[in-house]
């Protein structure tokens, strides 16, 4: 079996939704953690820059989560001198987009 060597955050706060990205990233070979908040994510990223732990590759992220907007954690992100280079995706329902997102980095999220 390959051995996972990429790794991606996906911020979701609908577990269902997680447990369907997870399961499908996964599949492909990456490893993967799954958030609920955005305080778990921002907490995560800053432990990562402290420990010199491996950073994710790719940050798949909800703009709408239920602690704080997706924006805010797209800030600590681009904030921090040593994660400003990981690749942001991000998914809403609405397909309007912040000024901060490029559409190509973008997806609308299906409702369920």
């Amino acid at each position: 079996m390959k051995e996972a060597n990429k790794k991606i955050f996906i911020v979701e706060d609908d577990s269902a939704i997680a447990d369907v990205y997870k399961t499908v990233i996964e599949k492909s070979h990456f490893r993967v953690e799954v958030f609920g908040l955005g305080q778990e994510v921002i907490k995560a990223v800053k432990e990562l820059s402290t420990n010199k732990e491996k950073k994710p590759d790719i940050v798949l992220l909800d703009l709408i989560l239920p602690d704080i907007n997706g924006m805010e954690v797209l800030k600590e992100i681009r904030g921090s001198e040593d994660l400003r280079d990981i690749m942001q995706f991000f998914k809403q329902e609405s397909k309007v987009l912040p000024k901060e997102i490029k559409e190509e980095f973008f997806f609308a999220k299906q409702a369920a």
